[in-house]
């Protein structure tokens, strides 16, 4: 009877990866508040993602047997983030889109900076942390002109975090501002 139920378990589990659906967020608001009397509001999106639509390299090893030199995957030439250094399957949530207003005006990270981003962690409480764990952390300059999203994703075994700097002059980055030299 064991058997039965173990070979059902994994009939089941077999059935629910080929069919390639997760869940998918849409407009989740990540932040909303405010800093030096501008309103600040993040929202995201996420899609499914779709192999066919990017140009993709996989994991792989560009040295030798002896001397391995392991790359990780890239979609569009970006390293993938959120996996495993895998390309992700087909339906995987990808962010779609990441919206920063700073008062009326709205920002727009251009899709070229998150389609290599996978299983955003954009409804995971954003912003809490203790001593032992941070989900996504948002940072807001003190003149209300930048933000800094270091946003979680991954599921484990591919846990990572991602930068976006987005500043109000409608500039986007995902590399972390520099400190100034002592």
């Amino acid at each position: 009877m064991n058997l039965l139920r173990i070979a059902f378990f994994l009939l089941s589990s077999a059935s629910f990866c080929m069919a390639e659906t997760w869940p998918i967020d849409k407009d989740v608001v990540i932040f909303d508040g405010s800093a030096s009397g501008t309103k600040i509001r993040i929202e995201a999106s996420e899609k499914p993602f779709q192999p066919a639509d990017h140009k993709l390299t996989d994991l792989h090893n560009a040295g030798t047997e002896q001397e391995p030199n392991w790359i990780g995957a890239t979609i569009d030439g970006s390293p993938v983030i959120g996996t495993d250094q895998t390309i992700p399957p087909k339906g995987l949530p990808q962010l779609d889109r990441l919206t920063v207003f700073f008062g009326d005006k709205k920002i727009d990270v251009p899709p070229k900076l998150l389609h290599r981003v996978f299983l955003p962690h954009l409804t995971h409480r954003p912003g809490t942390f203790t001593n032992e764990y941070a989900d996504t952390i948002i940072g807001v300059s003190a003149d209300a002109k930048c933000v800094i999203i270091d946003l979680s994703v991954g599921d484990g075994g591919g846990t990572a975090s991602t930068v976006f700097v987005v500043s109000s002059d409608g500039t986007s980055t995902t590399e972390h501002p520099r400190r100034p030299e002592p």
